[in-house]
């Protein structure tokens, strides 16, 4: 499991929220953290620059004396140019096994960061990527997304489509349940509506979840239920992640449903962007 992550902050008072939060990096046995800051060459060009500088020198200081209180290890990196790319390229420089992101917020200097970037950084990244939503509430009130009372790992949902791609990712998914954080999975999977086989094509996919629910069991976890839908994907899985019960959504970047729709392009995009609770990405890795 992770040891380091990286985290991206844009300093804001999104990103504030968000590293005040992040003691669930604990669950992923996280132990270190690279605490990211990018500047984007039109900020550095700002002639504001300087006292922008000045003013993120205390928030960078405060975030990272909360995550030490926290009881991490930090180190500060601060580069210039594209977030997306740097990200990527410290990411893979400082070998983290983790890239924490949030879906919400903007920078001092003016340009989006949390909320853009974390897309950007979706649909390339070199690493699992854990997407930390916060909400904005009906008084317009920005708040963090809730964690689960027992823990972000104590009932995960992972989203199965059988594809070669998906089974890697459930590999990395065995690994992370494998701790004494998880009670519960839901292992979840939508078939295409098709009015003739639907049904059948639930039997069988039933069939071959109960295997990967034995596998659940064997590492260790308690208690594990699968759910098979029928319909689009992207809204069936929001409507179980929604769900109460569910701490976490875990989703695969690549694969495909049974009729062949890009899962990374429609399905994960579409559950990062609207799930009301933390979204987990696994690349596919090597």
């Amino acid at each position: 499991m992770s040891t380091r992550a990286l985290v991206a902050t844009d300093l804001s008072d999104a990103s504030m929220m968000m590293v005040e939060n992040l003691s669930l990096l604990h669950d992923f046995q996280v132990e270190a953290i690279i605490l990211l800051q990018c500047y984007e060459y039109p900020q550095v060009a700002d002639e504001l620059y300087p006292v922008y500088t000045d003013l993120q020198k205390d928030t960078l200081q405060r975030q990272e004396e909360l995550l030490r209180e926290r009881g991490f290890t930090i180190k500060v990196e601060t580069s210039f140019g594209h977030a997306k790319q740097e990200i990527r390229r410290i990411a893979a420089e400082q070998d983290v096994s983790l890239i924490v992101v949030g879906s919400q917020g903007r920078s001092l200097l003016g340009g989006a960061f949390l909320g853009g970037v974390a897309f950007e950084v979706m649909l390339h990244t070199p690493r699992p990527l854990l997407i930390y939503r916060l909400l904005v509430d009906k008084m317009g009130t920005l708040k963090p997304s809730p964690v689960h009372s027992e823990g972000i790992l104590s009932h995960p949902l992972f989203a199965v489509d059988f594809s070669s791609a998906n089974r890697k990712a459930f590999d990395h998914f065995l690994l992370m349940v494998s701790t004494q954080k998880c009670r519960k999975v839901t292992l979840a999977h939508v078939v295409d509506p098709m009015k003739d086989l639907d049904e059948e094509l639930k039997t069988i996919a039933r069939q071959r979840l109960t295997a990967l629910e034995d596998e659940v069991r064997s590492v260790g976890v308690p208690e594990v239920e699968s759910v098979v839908l029928s319909g689009h994907a992207h809204k069936k899985l929001l409507e179980v992640i929604d769900a109460d019960a569910i701490s976490l959504a875990v989703l695969g970047t690549v694969g495909h449903t049974f009729l062949h729709e890009v899962f990374a392009g429609s399905v994960s995009q579409y559950v990062a962007r609207h799930a009301g609770k933390p979204v987990y990405l696994i690349p596919q890795m090597d």
